[in-house]
């Protein structure tokens, strides 16, 4: 009898039990390594992020050929019927939209959807591109995700409001075909932050447009904007090539970003 219990409880083989426990704490403790930020801060690291966004917008712009014989009576319906971003109609929040000739260009926080299941959905922040028909009908010719907090991808490291105004100079470079569409073909510089708008934010001395305070999920973010500022162009392409790798730390500089609290 003391064996059989020893064997079994409620009937189960005790190596099940062993089995289970060992496989819950192996999940536990691999949730638990993957999550630690292990990078620290992201200032001084090489990053080929640049590469990706190029990579990124390519890879959209060719999605809009497929795209080109779908129409929505209008953005929201598209966004939250369309694309896969984490934005329902009970969420949607447009920050802000750039009008131009046919052309619409809106930005909405959401989250990405297609994560690893041990990472938690990062706060994104996207752009989405209509143009309007003839028959007042929208069809999507472009999409983009932003991460809020970090890179959407990638949510490691310590990032401070410097290094995210560094990311969005050079993700907004990248678009720059695509923003100069909604902006009088000036290339639109913008960008997004965490908590309270801070008291200003200095790119070679200019200040943005505009500072917009957004919520999302609870939290605190913001969103800024220069609409002619194609200078900010021409100085990274003169001294950094964002295909190869650099630091945040050179765009820091070579932009002279302050951002004061």
């Amino acid at each position: 009898m003391d064996n059989q219990i020893k064997k079994r409880y409620f009937g189960i083989p005790r190596w099940c039990y062993i089995v289970t426990a060992t496989l819950i704490l192996f999940v536990a403790f691999t949730l638990i390594l993957l999550n630690i930020d292990t990078v620290g801060e992201i200032r001084y690291r090489q990053s080929t992020f640049g590469n990706g966004a190029i990579f990124m917008s390519n890879s959209w712009l060719e999605h809009a050929i497929d795209w080109h014989h779908y129409e929505f009576e209008d953005a929201k319906t598209a966004i939250t019927t369309f694309f896969e971003a984490g934005i329902t109609p009970q969420n949607f929040q447009e920050i802000i939209r750039f009008e131009e000739d046919s052309y619409s260009f809106i930005f909405i926080p959401g989250y990405i959807t297609d994560r690893p299941f041990f990472r938690p959905p990062p706060p994104t922040l996207y752009s989405f591109m209509f143009m309007e028909n003839e028959n007042g009908m929208l069809t999507p010719v472009y999409m983009w995700a932003h991460g809020i907090e970090a890179l959407f991808y990638d949510t490691r490291g310590i990032w401070y409001d410097e290094d995210r105004v560094a990311r969005d100079i050079v993700m907004a470079y990248v678009q720059k075909g695509v923003t100069s569409r909604i902006n009088g073909n000036i290339p639109l510089y913008y960008g997004v932050g965490v908590g309270n708008p801070p008291n200003y934010i200095s790119i070679l001395g200019q200040e943005p447009d505009r500072i917009i305070p957004f919520e999302f999920s609870g939290e605190e973010y913001f969103f800024w904007y220069f609409t002619a500022s194609s200078h900010f162009g021409e100085i990274l392409s003169e001294n950094v090539d964002i295909s190869l790798s650099f630091t945040l730390a050179e765009i820091i500089d070579l932009f002279h970003i302050r951002v004061g609290r």
